[in-house]
């Protein structure tokens, strides 16, 4: 059986590969709010599952170039290049004398708050574009060396060391070309060195990106690693912005370069993505969502339990009021819903018995199928030979009713109970936000609303996987319980 588990588990997989991106797609047709994104401006305009055109730094800084030389929206184009800052310059200024005079000047011009940004231009500025232009050829001319990956290697290396403010001026002047060796070199935070030195390489990473989201001067570990993580996810989504995408990455930038893209490398670099307040969205269900689950295992035994008990009594004394009634009271629990069933107990019990009263309107909303399902199964159980045989053999009710009827049901019991376990668990959450419990319906319902896409997808990957673990575990328990069942799941020879 355990391989059969295994074999299962694997086939989960591609499963949950189909089900995120269903999910993903009926997302983005809901844009998220600017105000809850921390992606940049251009997320929203991403392809949802294919890129067949990604950009780079060298496609934005040769557009942005043309668009200033031709006059053409030359302040969209200025602000742009301004953001690339010295990831763009290895790209623009070997080229500026391809331009005719008045374009290189234009060019040269629009990178002055570059010029500002790395510390490289007094305060009143350039004068001109002529001399804005010799500048930059001169910079060029002296710096162009530095312009390498070994050499921002070393230098962040350097600044993570031990740091200095002539270390840091090292990195600050190469800008924004340093950013991918920075968030590389972040590491892990586990010590109070580690955020003292990741401390130095966010306020290098801060200024020439101009985000705001610093380490205050008395930060902790776990702030320190908050930052980080919110550092690492916003890379995840500008990275293409300040790197060259060329060979195998320009192919994997097709599928990685689009929203569902940025959202798999995000789930799956930093524990199904980050909230908003830079925690891992894992964190967050792992701590709202135990309350959930322990409600909807607890309302599903309930549940069971008191079927299998009004079940058997139906069966025992069919089309009798012993029958009769109980099959009216789980049929209009089924029929109203937990909602309007925790709606009246949370009106007669209040706020006191909150859990209780939720608990109990949830296993009222899945009673009706395994109640139905036991009458049915201890009904037939009573006409088999064996039951017959030992009532005559003056056996009394509850021996024949616990001792065969119940145990002959009870792999129709463990399979209902799998696949009714969605149903439970939705009623669980419907129940929780009805009654204000501190699960994770609340944060649901908050995520809807503001367009939290990796707390609603990380939600649905998670349920996707505890509903097929509890289909793999019926299975499991059906052939535990009944060998034929066990022949059949393994394929082995009767």
């Amino acid at each position: 059986m355990l391989r059969y588990a295994l074999r299962r588990a694997l086939w989960m997989l591609p499963t949950l590969v189909g089900i995120t991106l269903i999910a993903f797609g009926f997302l983005a047709l809901t844009p998220m709010r600017p105000e809850t994104s921390e992606a940049p401006a251009h997320h929203e305009r991403l392809p949802v599952f294919l890129n067949p055109s990604p950009r780079d730094v060298r496609s934005l800084a040769e557009a942005s170039v043309e668009q200033i030389a031709q006059g053409d929206q030359p302040a969209q184009a200025s602000s742009r290049l301004v953001r690339l800052g010295g990831a763009a310059l290895p790209f623009v200024l070997p080229h500026l004398d391809a331009l005719g005079p008045e374009q290189r000047a234009r060019v040269a011009l629009s990178l002055e708050p570059v010029a500002r940004r790395m510390g490289l231009l007094r305060a009143e500025g350039f004068r001109d574009g002529d001399e804005a232009v010799v500048f930059w050829q001169r910079f060029w001319e002296e710096r162009a060396v530095d312009f390498k990956a070994s050499v921002v290697r070393r230098a962040v290396r350097r600044l993570g060391s031990y740091g200095s403010e002539a270390r840091r001026t090292e990195l600050v002047e190469l800008d924004t070309f340093a950013l991918e060796e920075i968030v590389d070199g972040f590491g892990e935070v586990q010590t109070s060195d580690d955020v003292a030195r990741v401390a130095r390489m966010i306020e290098v990473a801060a200024h020439v990106t101009g985000r705001d989201d610093k380490l205050p001067p008395e930060a902790s570990v776990s702030d320190a690693s908050r930052c980080v993580t919110r550092w690492r996810h916003w890379w995840l989504d500008a990275r293409s912005d300040y790197v060259v995408l060329a060979g195998p990455g320009r192919l994997a930038a097709m599928l990685l370069e689009t929203r569902y893209g940025h959202w798999a490398l995000s789930a799956g670099a930093m524990r199904l993505g980050v909230g908003p307040g830079g925690a891992p969205v894992f964190d967050t269900l792992a701590q709202r969502g135990r309350f959930t689950l322990v409600l909807t295992l607890a309302a599903q035994l309930l549940a069971y339990i008191a079927a299998i008990g009004i079940g058997l009594i139906g069966a025992w004394r069919k089309d009798s009021p012993a029958d009769h009634v109980p099959a009216t009271f789980v049929l209009a629990s089924f029929a109203l819903t937990p909602l309007l069933i925790g709606a009246a107990l949370a009106l007669v019990g209040g706020t006191r018995f909150a859990v209780a009263a939720a608990l109990i309107a949830a296993a009222m909303g899945i009673i009706a199928s395994p109640a139905r399902q036991q009458r049915l199964r201890g009904i037939d159980a009573l006409a088999t030979e064996c039951v017959r045989a030992a009532r005559a053999r003056g056996a009394g009710p509850w021996r024949v009713m616990l001792g065969q009827a119940a145990r002959m049901s009870g792999i129709t019991m463990a399979s209902l109970a799998a696949i009714d376990f969605p149903v439970a668990f939705t009623g669980a959450l419907v129940v929780e936000r009805l009654m204000s419990l501190p699960g994770i319906a609340q944060d649901l319902t908050i995520a809807v609303i503001e367009g939290n896409a990796p707390l609603l997808m990380a939600f649905g990957v998670c349920s996707a996987c505890l509903c097929a673990l509890m289909l793999v575990a019926g299975d499991v328990a059906c052939a535990w319980l009944d060998p034929r069942c066990r022949r059949l799941l393994l394929k082995e020879p009767t």
